[in-house]
């Protein structure tokens, strides 16, 4: 069996295959300055492998949250109930910033124009308290669609409880242009909250056309190149789906490249016996942050697509994931006040950073680590990028060291330090303010760019132990070959604990194991193949915010509503440092996931296949570090470390699509699963 996964980020395209019947692990990068379907073909294209001999066809991107972020989504009307037409404009009514005088919220996906409110209602539990005028809604959908809307968002109130009224008015859409995107709510999100519930239909409906196009493109390119195998998507919540379903619901895809490192982080946690560890994904756009907690991933239930202060909510579980802009390509610049700053615009993969010799002038992380010695410049990407020194230093002393009165290596070097401080923080931001302390994490760098910078980061925050795993360059591929489809259910349900009857309640969860289960099966899965999680949002009565409690037990009885009381008040005492065991507590909603269950490749047996009779040490060369200056550093070639091999800093570990900085005082070892593990003297 054959898997392949691609991930499609800002810079570069990162294919990793991995052959089960040999065990052989493949790896391939190329630019993304290619259209997204030409640089896949070209990663597969050098992998040697055919694509009708692959069983499972993975693969994540950005093109969904770049499509929001770039305001290049498609002409989208809004359908919901009469007088709630501006809900996504009026949202919560706080400001994220109450200091800011010049606040201003973002400009809605939706012009007012193309926001429709139809004559129908529904109460909270379903009821229908006034019927849907079918030749009202015929009418005004007939006029949107008129105005060239390429896609419908419907959200109707308490369509959660009862999906009659928008699923009517799909079928109308549908009748009058076939070929329009159609986004309902109900098939997307089960839950209260009426902003989040129609931002999140709105977001699926404005990325809806550009994505469901990209991905018929890929279908077809798979099918033509003989390709009859599963082909799936990676979502944000760290599970796959089918590309059919990530055709009608792209919100789910929103984070779905980089959610691929932090599960293969998860994986790697777990085999090494870490409790805790810190993700730590620097590329060539951004770096990227999220935790893992008794190797377990951490889900965050409310997301901003573009931040919390400018950006639209999402209201569907994401790996919890902080990014910032500091990626090899980050452009550094001295702003108005004279200050250095480094991102969060990037160079990407074209024009790319100076030293890529396609046209930029501006200076990079990227330029400042190559006049600092880090990188080699005949190796950069394995020798198919020659880097050009010249072109890196006239940019970091235009446009760094004249304006700010430094040297070069001063310069260099203060473009590195203030892109370091800003991933430390970008970590404190997910340990320190969350109350836990980074120095009890072991962290896993990866990305391009991560293992160079990781020490620097890690001694700013006092880490003591770091992890480069395998192929770090193409490790969010790496990690979506790990991945289980996964299907995730919310239905909103209200109600007191205590007035709750259990059978009534494991009717509910079973009408959405049914549902789930229907659907994998649909997809192939066999019974064996599948495995339900339940789990329920909670909340002391008569607060607005809840908690998530999980695992629910089977089948739900008296004891069982009893026991999930007093779990409740574990998780807030946990979340809040203080709990209200007297209080009564309420259901929100009832949540469910379905898993259907792929092998598990075994990380330890993937083989790189590389000649380890060669010696790894390939010579030596200058490399800057603060206190010493510039000192002869020797380098390895990481493909020819052994087992069991210590190299005590400073050093510099290279391979193809990453180079690893080991600092001085620092002692780097190769454990037998080819995994370098760091440790730091701070």
């Amino acid at each position: 069996m054959i898997r392949i996964a691609t991930d499609v980020g800002g810079t570069f395209t990162d294919l990793v295959a991995f052959d089960e019947e040999t065990n052989r692990l493949y790896a391939t990068k190329v630019s993304t300055s290619l259209e997204i379907i030409e640089g896949i073909a070209r990663c597969v294209e050098k992998t040697g492998l055919p694509l009708k001999a692959v069983n499972f066809f993975l693969h994540g991107s950005t093109v969904a949250i770049n499509t929001v972020i770039e305001r290049k989504g498609a002409k989208t009307a809004l359908v919901t109930t009469k007088g709630f037409e501006d809900i996504i404009e009026i949202g919560r009514g706080n400001i994220p910033n109450s200091f800011d005088l010049l606040f201003t919220t973002p400009e809605s996906l939706v012009p007012r124009g193309l926001r429709v409110g139809i004559n129908e209602r529904l109460d909270y539990t379903g009821a229908i308290r006034k019927e849907l005028d079918l030749a009202e809604a015929q009418e005004r959908i007939g006029a949107l669609l008129r105005q060239g809307v390429e896609a419908v968002a419907v959200c109707f109130l308490h369509s959660y409880a009862n999906p009659l009224h928008e699923l009517s008015v799909e079928r109308v859409i549908k009748e009058t242009d076939p070929a329009c995107f159609v986004s309902v709510s109900s098939r997307i999100l089960r839950q209260y909250r009426e902003f989040e519930r129609t931002s999140t239909t709105v977001l699926n409906a404005y990325v809806g056309p550009k994505v469901s196009s990209y991905l018929n493109d890929l279908k077809a390119h798979l099918e033509h190149s003989g390709f009859h195998g599963n082909s799936l998507i990676m979502q944000s919540n760290g599970g796959t789906i089918p590309l059919e379903v990530a055709q009608q619901q792209p919100c789910r895809t929103m984070e779905s490249g980089p959610v691929g490192g932090t599960i293969g982080a998860a994986h790697l946690t777990r085999s090494l016996s870490f409790g805790n560890a810190i993700a730590f994904d620097m590329g060539g756009t951004t770096a990227k942050v999220s935790t893992i907690q008794n190797g377990e991933i951490s889900l965050a239930d409310g997301y901003f697509i573009g931040g919390y202060e400018k950006g639209f909510p999402l209201q569907l579980p994401v790996v919890d994931i902080y990014e910032v802009g500091s990626g090899g390509g980050s452009i550094a610049y001295v702003d108005e006040t004279g200050a250095l700053r480094v991102g969060p615009e990037s160079a990407g993969g074209v024009p790319g950073p100076a030293c890529y010799r396609l046209g930029n002038t501006r200076p990079t992380v990227t330029d400042a680590d190559l006049i600092l010695g880090r990188l080699n410049p005949n190796y950069f990407l394995g020798g198919e990028i020659l880097l050009g020194l010249k072109e890196a230093e006239a940019a970091i002393r235009t446009h760094v060291g004249a304006p700010l009165g430094l040297d070069l290596v001063e310069a260099a070097h203060g473009v590195t330090r203030i892109a370091d401080t800003n991933m430390a923080q970008a970590v404190e931001v997910m340990t320190v303010e969350r109350g836990y302390d980074p120095r009890d994490f072991v962290l896993v760098a990866y990305g391009g760019a991560g293992p160079c910078h990781a020490v620097s980061v890690a001694r700013e925050l006092g880490i003591k132990k770091l992890v480069i795993p395998r192929l770090p360059g193409q490790f969010s591929a790496f990690g979506m070959l790990l991945t289980d489809l996964k299907r995730e259910y919310v239905l909103s349900h209200v109600k007191i604990l205590q007035e709750i009857n259990p059978e009534t309640l494991e009717a509910m969860y079973k009408s959405l194991e049914q549902e789930g289960r229907a659907e994998f099966r649909h997809e192939g899965f066999s019974e064996k193949e599948l495995m339900v999680k339940r789990a329920a949002e909670m909340r002391y009565a008569g607060q607005e915010f809840s908690l998530v409690v999980s695992p629910i037990g089977m089948p739900v009885t008296t004891s069982a509503l009893t026991e999930l009381k007093r779990r409740f008040d574990q998780v807030y005492q946990f979340r809040y440092g203080h709990a209200f065991p007297e209080t009564e507590a309420e259901l929100v909603s009832l949540r469910l996931e379905v898993y259907g269950l792929l092998t598990t490749p075994d990380i330890d047996r993937m083989s790189l296949i590389e000649n380890t009779d060669r010696d790894a040490s390939v010579g030596e060369r200058a490399v800057y570090f603060v206190g010493l200056g510039f000192t002869s550093c020797a380098i390895y070639r990481r493909a020819f470390l052994n087992p069991g091999e210590r190299i005590s800093g400073p050093a510099i570990i290279e391979e193809p699509a990453s180079t690893t900085v080991i600092h001085p005082g620092d002692i780097a070892s190769a454990d037998a699963s080819g995994n370098l593990i760091i440790d730091i003297n701070v």
